[in-house]
């Protein structure tokens, strides 16, 4: 009975924290587009497998392998935040639009102008106006109503 359990409430939590694959790709496509309008291509950093089979879809993204060849660099958990930030630390002078998978990497990241992360199912989209700010970015009408000045 203890192992039906915990098989039923695994396979819950999984289907709970997956991403609907559909649903993320049509909103990058239109957050890169806003992001950055007057790219022809968009040279992504993301160590995340699943993103990554997501983003393949886009016909502008052009995945990097290296930070300083990014135009975009998308945080999907702490370690890939812990690397970035012994990067900039060495390089002090790079800047990158900087974009979370979670609220809680938005938060601890003070260079991300953003984030785009799954709760109770839906989709959440936050941009904070004075990051944004910092990179020259201004947000098409349709994305307005999700910038929010702090935290």
């Amino acid at each position: 009975m203890r192992t039906l359990f915990t098989f039923i409430l695994l396979v819950t939590s999984v289907t709970l924290h997956a991403v609907d694959e559909k649903s993320t790709f049509e909103l990058y496509d239109k957050l890169l587009s806003a992001l950055m309008p007057n790219k022809p291509a968009y040279r992504l950093y993301v160590d995340d497998p699943v993103y990554k089979n997501i983003l393949k879809k886009e016909e502008k993204v052009v995945f990097v392998d290296r930070f300083e060849n990014a135009d975009f660099i998308l945080f999907t958990d702490e370690s890939l935040l812990e690397r970035y930030r012994e990067y900039k630390q060495a390089h002090p002078e790079y800047s990158t639009i900087l974009f979370a998978t979670r609220y809680r990497l938005l938060k601890n990241c003070k260079d991300a102008v953003g984030a785009l992360y799954w709760r109770k199912g839906r989709p959440q989209l936050l941009f904070l106006k004075p990051r944004l700010k910092h990179h020259n970015i201004v947000l098409p009408t349709m994305f307005k109503k999700f910038e929010i000045e702090t935290l």
